[in-house]
């Protein structure tokens, strides 16, 4: 089952110089230290006197805290001092970490705050940001941010540099604006976080952005960004109290459907629960029963005229907790294709439409240089699906400061009744250390599927080799084999029997002192797609984006032209009766694109592409509408729209989408969104309100509705809708 052929045996020695560039980095990185500089570091003192969370920071406790206040501005002027005074104040007790903020402005009254929902996008507004690596050993983390009106907003660390905002966690803060700027507050329970108990020293970070000027500051950076590697260190944490570790979220829902086909009504009351258990502070166990995801987004739709299906994220809290852990090799934005492991596939059939999962299991936890996490689902049968176990094995060891060791295992088959199981090895290399304000990286990865039936070539493998920087010259290699058998039934595959070349390189110019640009870049990408065992072409893509401009005002402006060559061995259908006959092809096309900031109230985006398209001619028009005229109220639209003229016919697709929020306050507010395609001819409507009493405790309201459009909108016919209430609280012992 695991062997390769001769062609992946001549990949491998194509790989060899790759391996020894990677092997050399690891020996010699020890003899550099992150550019010439030591890390920041501070001591943080206990408190016995709680501060009262209110956003006024005239609490006796921070007159005794530890002071913050050395800040470094990265944007625009990077390396500067900042144009505003930051004060940061850190302390805590047996139960919470506590945070408070002065943050001086020169107008005050031009502090942009217009976000007011939980978890939305407070990007847009002056905010503040606590950046937590409780293990202090920069592979995992949480952030933790607040704007000026007191919403929050919080994220965890999915790789080292990039943040999932779906994970919602449990946490205590108000800001309030004032005569010389604005103040805030925060208490963190340290309920709501892993750590070490033994570990004194956390790796911390503390960002503000001051939105009207487009200036990030903060305390620690590496290469202009705020990522794992940047984290100064904050010492001196010692008995901390995570009570018994048991949190128990009971919760209930009451639904009803409608299939307007069948003519069918259902009603339902359904009870759910998970438990959180902390068996010790750094392993932490799930359990979930009739788990229920009614109060979750539904998918933004998207338009395709490929033949290779779409990747959608996961949005469910449940598998979101501790999802690091189970990350393998540098699957990504741009390299999401024969991931082993993608939590999608649980719980979802192939249309997208919920499956029950009876119950489930996971345990996740970091002691010393070991990161693990076991997942076991039972899923419910569905039409030809019989009931169906899971099992996600994920062992990762920390190497070489920066680096990590992995293996995975998976057994299961959420969409068919084979058996089916997966084991891969991956290792990732990071240095930071190697070049002044480079990140170093290297990936090797190796995975074996198993389907009954199915006796041979079932793996893949895959290297990669990149230096990455925020300024100046970034590049990367990678290549990967992918065999025609490689069925990871848990994991996500658009595209089999392949090898794959990538490379890509850009230049960025960050301009400090000029009076209206912020920098400018330009990119370039090329990829192939050879069959693993003919070795002919198959896809051929090359990417060129000459510049890129960015403006102090955040306007973002680009241009670009790609060259595609596809050989299609089979006809597809890229409309309703529109074939593309088999042949290669090979053609041209450009895109002009403006994205205008967000610091105003009203900020479009439009992207323009046109060109040829397979044997014919394509016109693409994306447009975003979005306004925000206040904190309670805002709006966005947009409008895709493809037009294209083949021999075989012509044909527009499009895709419309409208979603408006309204806050009564920020733990109240509803939030209603329509989509409309006219490849499926359907309209979907989600409205959702939600009522955050307190963290850890919410009620909500959602009414969901899919018709088909008849003759020119004129008519609706009704297919389906379902109407649900859920309300869950958080128990803490």
């Amino acid at each position: 089952m695991l062997s390769f052929k001769n062609e992946t045996i001549s990949y491998l020695i194509s790989l060899k110089k790759l391996i020894k560039v990677s092997i050399l980095f690891l020996f010699i990185s020890p003899a550099f230290s992150q550019n010439g500089e030591s890390l920041k570091v501070a001591d943080i003192n206990r408190t016995e006197t709680p501060p009262v969370i209110d956003g006024d920071i005239n609490d006796e406790v921070w007159e005794s805290a530890t002071i913050i206040n050395d800040f470094i501005q990265i944007d625009p002027a990077y390396l500067t001092e900042p144009t505003e005074k930051s004060t940061f104040y850190i302390t805590y007790d047996s139960d919470f970490l506590y945070v408070a903020a002065r943050l001086e402005d020169s107008d005050p009254s031009a502090i942009i705050a217009r976000v007011m929902t939980h978890n939305t996008g407070v990007i847009t507004d002056d905010l503040i940001g606590v950046r937590l690596d409780p293990f202090n050993q920069k592979t995992s983390g949480y952030s933790f941010w607040l704007n000026a009106i007191g919403t929050r907003q919080e994220s965890i660390f999915d790789t080292k540099t990039t943040n999932n905002s779906n994970w919602n966690g449990i946490w205590y803060a108000q800001s309030q604006i004032t005569e010389w700027g604005w103040s805030a507050e925060m208490a963190i329970p340290f309920k709501s976080i892993n750590f070490d108990p033994n570990n004194a020293d956390w790796g911390f970070n503390f960002v503000r952005l001051i939105r009207r000027k487009n200036e990030r500051i903060g305390w620690n950076e590496y290469d202009r960004n705020f990522n794992l590697d940047s984290f100064g260190v904050v010492k001196g944490f010692n008995d901390i109290n995570q009570g018994l570790g048991l949190d128990i979220i009971p919760s209930i829902s009451l639904k009803q459907n409608k299939d307007f086909a069948r003519n069918k009504n259902e009603s339902s009351v359904e009870p759910s629960a998970d438990i959180f258990y902390k068996f010790n502070p750094t392993l932490t166990g799930v359990l979930t029963l009739n788990t229920d995801f009614s109060d979750t987004e539904v998918d933004n739709r998207q338009l395709n005229l490929t033949r290779f299906s779409l990747f959608f994220p996961e949005k469910r809290d449940f598998f979101l907790q501790d999802m690091d852990i189970f990350n393998f090799a540098n699957y990504d934005q741009w390299n999401r294709n024969a991931n082993p492991f993608f939590t999608r596939k649980i719980g979802l059939s192939a249309k997208g439409q919920p499956i029950d999962i009876n119950s489930g299991i996971k345990l996740t936890g970091r002691s010393g240089p070991w990161n693990v996490g076991i997942l076991g689902i039972q899923q419910d049968a569905d039409e030809s699906i019989d009931k169906t176990d899971i099992f996600v094995a994920r062992v990762m060891a920390n190497v070489l400061d920066e680096s990590n060791l992995g293996l995975l295992f998976t057994s299961g088959n959420p969409r068919s009744n084979l058996d089916n199981k997966v084991a891969g090895l991956d290792f990732r290399y990071r240095n930071t250390s190697i070049l002044s304000s480079k990140l170093v990286h290297a990936d090797l990865w190796y995975t074996a599927s198993d389907t009954s039936g199915v006796d041979k070539e079932q793996d893949t493998l895959g290297a990669s080799f990149g230096i990455q920087g925020e300024d100046g010259f970034r590049g990367k290699i990678e290549h990967e084999v992918v065999e025609k058998n490689y069925n990871p039934a848990l994991g996500f595959v658009n595209r089999k029997n392949y090898k794959r070349l990538r490379s890509w390189a850009g230049y960025r110019k960050n301009f400090n002192n000029h009076p209206w640009l912020r920098s400018a870049e330009m990119f370039w990408s090329t990829q192939t797609h050879d069959n693993n065992q003919t070795g002919e072409l198959e896809s051929y893509y090359n990417f060129l984006r000459p510049i890129r401009i960015i403006t102090r005002a955040g306007h973002n402006y680009s241009t670009a032209v790609n060259r595609k060559t596809e050989v299609l061995t089979e006809s597809f259908e890229v409309s309703k009766g529109v074939i593309i006959p088999v042949g290669s092809y090979t053609y041209d096309d450009w895109e002009v694109s403006a994205d205008f900031s967000q610091n105003s109230a009203f900020s479009p985006m439009i992207v323009i592409k046109g060109g040829d398209f397979f044997n014919g001619k394509r016109n693409d028009v994306e447009a975003t509408l979005r306004w925000r005229p206040s904190s309670k109220f805002s709006l966005s639209s947009s409008l895709k729209n493809y037009d294209v003229d083949l021999p075989a016919g012509n044909f527009t697709t499009r895709l419309f989408q409208l979603s408006s929020n309204y806050n009564f306050t920020n733990r109240l507010y509803l939030y209603a969104s329509v989509q409309y395609d006219n490849t499926s001819s359907t309209v979907g409507l989600n409205t959702r309100l939600r009522f955050n009493r307190e963290a850890g405790e919410d009620f909500y309201i959602v009414f969901d509705h899919n018709a088909n459009t008849l003759d020119s909108f004129s008519r609706f016919n009704s297919t389906y809708s379902q109407f649900s209430l859920k309300y869950s609280k958080t128990f803490r012992y």
